[in-house]
């Protein structure tokens, strides 16, 4: 588990300004929080961080415990199951900063193609390289 403080101090600090659709959850609309709620199974002391909201079908929960995915369908998958992250179209030059989309987010068993609002991927990648660290440590 990890302390929900922490990575809200982190998207705090490093968030771009201009971001419309990820936020913290203590800011998200209360229409938004009830649409992902009702979806996610939170477990005991899970609480809910940030968010990403394009539309019904296409949203992301970061909790202290979980990231919670629906692209269509809902997935959950477990902080200390996360393994890696990558932006591989940035570093192998087919995307410019500005054009990126999405980031990669390996667990033990499946490659995550996470999408982001545009610009919020150098927030959004640190936020993740931490919690691998994190649970690498614990490990």
């Amino acid at each position: 588990m990890i302390g929900p403080s922490i990575i809200k101090g982190k998207f705090v600090r490093g968030k771009n300004k201009s971001l419309i659709h990820t936020k913290l959850w203590d800011e998200t609309e209360e229409p938004i929080k009830t649409e992902i709620s009702k979806d996610s199974e939170f477990a005991e002391n899970e609480v809910p961080i940030i968010n990403y909201f394009k539309d019904i079908q296409h949203w992301w929960l970061l909790t202290n415990k979980s990231l919670f995915v629906r692209v269509d369908t809902i997935e959950k998958y477990k902080l200390n199951e996360i393994r890696k992250v990558s932006i591989d179209e940035l570093f192998i030059g087919t995307k410019t900063k500005m054009e990126i989309s999405s980031i990669e987010v390996f667990t033990n068993e499946n490659l995550i193609q996470l999408p982001l609002e545009l610009r919020s991927w150098p927030v959004m990648l640190s936020i993740f390289q931490f919690i691998v660290k994190k649970f690498s440590q614990v490990s």
